[in-house]
């Protein structure tokens, strides 16, 4: 059986599947009569980015770790160099 949440919202109900993240407007008896509702991400056409932050997050990290003189690259900075990606998402955010 499919796990679902039922949404009550003004004069509508919603089921939610959490397991798709899909959203239907329950409209009649049916199932079959029941609406499917867009996403913000479908609407705004928004795909998968994920690789292109791998390779954004992997650059800064080799970038800094190759700005650093051979005999300065220690264990601390590589743990550093792993995680700035993190630093340069704050500062982004804080902007």
């Amino acid at each position: 059986m499919t796990d679902t949440e039922e949404i009550k919202i003004y004069d509508k109900t919603i089921m939610f599947y959490p397991k798709s993240h899909q959203y239907k407007l329950v409209v009649g008896d049916k199932k079959s009569d029941w609406q499917t509702i867009d996403s913000v991400s479908r609407i705004c056409g928004i795909v998968d980015k994920s690789d292109a932050l791998l390779i954004w997050a992997s650059r800064l990290c080799s970038d800094y770790l190759l700005s650093l003189p051979v005999n300065a690259r220690s264990d601390e900075e590589v743990k550093r160099a792993v995680n700035i990606h993190r630093e340069k998402k704050e500062e982004a955010a804080n902007i």
